[in-house]
């Protein structure tokens, strides 16, 4: 499977548990939403080359996903940057399809989970600047 077609099948999948291509319109969104994802392309005005391909966000979790097909290699500039966001605290991957079931029972864990801290409150939500995009400010 080229790499190109291993990540369509991500964003399906994403798709089909509520996580949406971001500044997806809530009328086409058929599940729940719990998260978006954002694609990248590096080496731009605006993004560094070698940053992950994918940003995926659930509730308050977020992951840089790199995906590869089973044969492709990360170039160096790449392996920089997932070090770089590792060694930070940050959370990312790289993920290929024999480690897509993982990765799917993965993102229901990480859903689960996220529920999990919204009820007890553990996790707080920030209202800061809410009323600039909604007045009633329940966000």
């Amino acid at each position: 499977m080229r790499e190109k077609q291993f990540e369509e099948q991500v964003k399906r999948y994403l798709e089909s548990v509520g996580i949406y291509r971001i500044g997806t319109p809530e009328d086409q969104m058929p599940v729940k939403p719990v998260g978006y994802w954002l694609k990248r392309w590096g080496g731009s005005k605006y993004i560094p080359a070698g940053v992950p391909d994918m940003q995926v966000t659930i509730g308050v979790f977020n992951i840089d996903i790199e995906l590869k097909s089973e044969t492709g290699h990360l170039d160096p500039l790449q392996v920089q940057k997932l070090r770089q966001i590792k060694n930070s605290g940050g959370y990312c991957m790289v993920l290929r399809p024999k480690d897509f079931d993982a990765f799917k029972q993965w993102v229901k864990d990480v859903i689960r989970r996220d529920r999990e801290l919204k009820e007890t409150g553990e996790v707080w939500r920030c209202f800061i600047g809410a009323s600039e995009f909604q007045p009633n400010r329940d966000v």
